[in-house]
């Protein structure tokens, strides 16, 4: 009897000391993980990716791994994206999180970061031939569904609509105005069109203005992210159309806030930036260590409201800094 609590109490000894042991090394791999993350900007006034970068931060401090952030200082040029994903994967991470500029023209240099044995997350937006390893989004068709819901019953007798996109060769954009579309239905006719402003506020004031122009019965304005949803908001308060056109925005800027508390947007449809950072690198350290991960995650989106916007989880998600 005494021989087999000798044993049992090895054994039990051997079982902590392994478990110990392994949790060592795999803190001292995490330390050594070398991630690079790319997102689409780093600027001062842009708060969706201020937070994604302070949620994928926060992952670092958690999961000791070295974390460089690599991006333009303006958005909107694929071409100098590119020119820092070649950078990047010169540095020989273990794996880069990207966000893509462009749909087909990131895809090469997506695809040159595997040829190099890189690991590859997409956060936010994604490029053709979907060649990552793992994708971290807001759903942006569904997110669209939830914004064209919204507008179909604002639309009354023959008001139209307008939608201010920031890039027809972004997947956000591109999913999103196509949610919008699936959702109108038999209304999709009443869309009159669809400007391009290249994440500029200044250029969605000024196809805000064109628009109320060129389009008598204009009733509704969509706008497809930060940028786009500023530009328009502006627009329609300098013109004094806030009971005239209805604002449909994306993301939630303190600027966004505080049009929202205004009424000049009808509503935001708004996404989760920093648990997608965060988990974009707590999903890459998980795929360094070899465990098997889900391909697609999407990290969701919620319609707020005036009326809402202080109600329980919206408010969290409303006021996240």
């Amino acid at each position: 009897m005494k021989i087999l609590k000798k044993v049992l109490l090895i054994l039990m000894i051997a079982v902590v000391l392994y478990i110990s042991l392994s949790r060592g090394v795999e803190l001292k791999q995490n330390k050594n993980f070398s991630i690079i993350f790319i997102p689409k900007v780093v600027e001062p006034n842009n708060d969706f990716w201020n937070l994604v970068i302070e949620g994928a931060s926060e992952a670092k401090i958690e999961y000791e791994i070295k974390l460089e952030v690599m991006a333009p200082e303006k958005e909107g040029s694929y071409e100098k994206q590119n020119e820092i994903i070649l950078e990047a994967i010169s540095k020989r991470p273990d794996a880069i999180i990207l966000a893509a500029e462009d749909y087909e023209k990131t895809a090469p240099l997506a695809q040159k970061i595997k040829d190099n044995g890189i690991k590859l997350l997409i956060v936010d937006a994604g490029v053709k031939d979907q060649i990552e390893d793992v994708m971290i989004a807001t759903n942006n068709f569904e997110a669209g569904i939830k914004m064209g819901s919204r507008i179909k019953k604002l639309l009354v007798d023959d008001g139209t609509v307008a939608i201010m996109s920031h890039s027809k060769m972004t997947s956000t954009a591109m999913q999103r105005e196509s949610g919008i579309r699936v959702a109108l239905n038999d209304r999709e006719g009443r869309i009159v069109e669809s400007y391009e402003c290249g994440s500029d506020s200044d250029k969605a004031y000024e196809n805000t203005i064109k628009a109320v122009k060129e389009h008598e019965n204009l009733k509704v304005i969509a706008a497809l992210n930060q940028y786009t949803s500023i530009g328009v908001a502006r627009a329609i308060k300098d013109l004094n159309l806030v009971d005239q056109i209805k604002v449909v925005g994306f993301d939630n800027s303190k600027e966004q806030i505080k049009y929202l508390e205004e009424g000049i947007y009808d509503s935001i449809t708004i996404q989760n930036p920093f648990y997608m950072g965060y988990i974009s690198v707590e999903k890459a350290v998980k795929l360094l260590q070899g465990e098997v991960i889900e391909k697609n995650i999407n990290t969701g989106s919620t319609l707020i409201t005036k009326e809402n916007m202080y109600i329980g989880m919206n408010q969290r998600l409303l006021f996240p800094f």
